[in-house]
């Protein structure tokens, strides 16, 4: 199946959705599909660098699109939104137009896919969801897009957005819903742990992800002031958010900040840890008005339940689609920093700790591997592809 994806994100940068969509490619091409997935450049024409950083091992083609800009290491700003829903959509259906077309767009970019469909009508089509859209625009456009012919269905990360989807959307007699969950998958081989630096000899507790709020640092800061005996390890941030976290934290001598790590090299920091963090909040970031918590599935979890690691993490809805507490990992309130400090304590048994890591792998690789769910967009392709109205040419004929 020929698939040409469209996403929204800066390639390279910072961003969890850059590492997702070209993990589900990855997949997708190693699934023996002819991946093609548009992205915005970020500073480099490099495509061949840009696939070894997110660990591309499948024959994906990669499009950068919009001009050289210098690079960025922050999500993307408003001033970038004309470049992103206005110019950017119309670069990729220039793009699209000039190649074969293929069997299936899928993508997450919601400006760029409803201009494909007003343009490339009889393409069957694809949108994967991971938030209910705030602008009044994005859900003018979502509405439009579920309608038409050719629109196979969306894919969504989780059970609850799914939920809310379906209240917004209650009137839409078209619109099929499908879950397709995350994922993460241990690189094959030997995996070399990362020299992390701290004490020796002290266990190390590791956070891997973004510094914005609500994603967890408040959390990684409390623990180390309560836990000197301990070290906590950060991976991720840029350098202005590490030095407002230390300046935030004085004195906290066992955090230690690692930075930025390419996707490709994550496995490697994960494999140092002796016990990993996932303690996102319900809170809304202030850059975006977006909440965290609600729908979000945090791809790190995916990553530490295949790193084979004891996982702490939020005891919240959409953190209990994804963890088992007392199975897979122990579950915590979010803003309960005694409940948080005995669950560390709790996993100084060996035993126990060694129980959690084993189930969480083993669940991963069962339910919530790339390839489960490039299978997922497969089967839902499968299904869905022969109740679209048939147009004047079939995709076949001009694959």
């Amino acid at each position: 199946m020929r698939i040409h994806f469209i996403s929204g994100s800066l390639l390279p940068s910072m961003e969890a959705s850059a590492v997702n969509v070209m993990r589900t490619c990855d997949a997708l091409a190693r699934e023996g599909h002819k991946v093609t997935v548009f992205a915005r450049r970020n500073g480099t024409d490099d495509v061949a660098a840009v696939l070894r950083q997110y660990g591309v091992t499948g024959d994906v083609r990669l499009v950068l699109l919009g001009p050289p800009a210098p690079p960025r290491d922050l999500w993307i700003r408003k001033e970038d939104r004309f470049d992103r829903n206005f110019r950017y959509p119309l670069q990729v259906l220039q793009a699209l137009r000039g190649m074969p077309a293929p069997d299936l767009i899928y993508g997450r970019h919601l400006y760029s896919m409803a201009l494909a469909s007003l343009f490339m009508p009889d393409i069957p089509m694809m949108f994967e969801l991971h938030q209910v859209r705030s602008s009044g625009m994005g859900r003018l456009l979502e509405r439009w897009l579920f309608q038409r012919p050719a629109f196979i269905g969306a894919a969504v990360i989780s059970e609850a957005l799914i939920a809310d989807y379906r209240r917004l959307y209650a009137g839409l007699d078209r619109l099929e819903l499908f879950l397709v969950r995350n994922g993460a998958e241990w690189p094959t081989g030997e995996v070399t742990p990362a020299n992390l630096g701290g004490r020796p000899g002290v266990r190390k507790i590791g956070y891997v992800g973004s510094l914005f709020p609500g994603k967890g640092m408040e959390t990684v800061a409390a623990l180390a002031r309560r836990l000197p005996e301990m070290d906590f390890h950060v991976v991720g941030g840029t350098a202005t958010d590490i030095g407002e976290w230390r300046r935030r934290a004085p004195g906290a001598g066992n955090m230690h900040f690692h930075g930025f790590v390419e996707s490709a090299r994550v496995p490697a920091y994960l494999a140092s840890m002796d016990v990993l963090l996932a303690p996102p909040r319900v809170q809304v970031n202030p850059m975006t008005g977006r909440g965290f918590g609600r729908w979000e599935s945090p791809l790190k979890i995916f990553q530490y339940m295949a790193a084979g690691k004891p996982i702490i993490a939020s005891d919240l809805p959409i953190v209990r689609e994804i963890l088992t507490d007392g199975s897979t990992a122990l579950l915590a309130p979010a803003e309960d920093m005694d409940a948080w400090v005995g669950a560390l304590r709790r996993l100084e048994d060996p035993a126990l700790a060694q129980r959690l890591a084993t189930s969480a792998r083993t669940e991963v690789e069962r339910r919530f591997s790339w390839r489960a769910k490039a299978r997922a967009i497969e089967g839902v392709y499968r299904h869905r592809r022969p109740q679209i109205p048939a147009s004047g040419s079939t995709l076949e004929d001009s694959a």
